[in-house]
């Protein structure tokens, strides 16, 4: 039965029927949101990473991977169960955010962003943008800024290894 149930190829012996939670945000000091997020294993190593380093929400933009997704969920090995997320058009993600007193900035190679080391720590919100087309437009005239991780080599990193730094930095 249970391979015959399971969607993975590991053969697991644990199932559980769980009823999606249904957070909601009337506070917070620092949030991740992501914009067109389309891996389900980025997703949820993001949202594992966000509850690793204490960060208060991960908000998901409607047109992202499934939060609740099985590879979505194997990746936050459950983390999204237990931090909240948000699954919101990215517009009313950066809305929420700013309600709530936060500086949006998203992660960009802007020529005007500021490096990761100027980001503030606290009251703090970062856009991340898909894996192929980076931050939408419309993400992007909604923040207050940009922010880029500085590097030597490359001019972008995997979106779920970007979290982890920004996620770091602003712990």
């Amino acid at each position: 039965i249970a391979n015959k149930i399971s969607q993975t190829k590991s053969g697991s012996e644990h199932f559980a029927l769980l009823k999606i939670p249904q957070f909601k945000l009337k506070k917070a000091n620092r949030v991740l949101l992501c914009d067109t997020v389309q891996d389900p294993g980025n997703l949820g190593t993001i949202i594992r990473t966000a509850y690793s380093f204490g960060i208060d929400a991960v908000i998901v933009s409607d047109d992202s991977a499934d939060i609740w997704s099985g590879k979505t969920l194997r990746s936050s090995q459950g983390a999204a169960l237990h931090l909240p997320t948000l699954r919101l058009p990215i517009l009313q993600g950066i809305a929420l955010c700013k309600t709530l007193g936060m500086q949006v900035y998203v992660a960009d190679l802007d020529e005007d962003a500021i490096g990761l080391q100027e980001l503030p720590k606290n009251h703090i919100a970062v856009v991340l943008g898909s894996e192929g087309q980076g931050i939408s437009q419309k993400a992007k005239k909604a923040s207050d800024g940009s922010v880029m991780i500085e590097m030597t080599q490359f001019e972008s990193l995997n979106v779920a290894v970007a979290s982890a730094l920004i996620a770091y930095h602003i712990k």
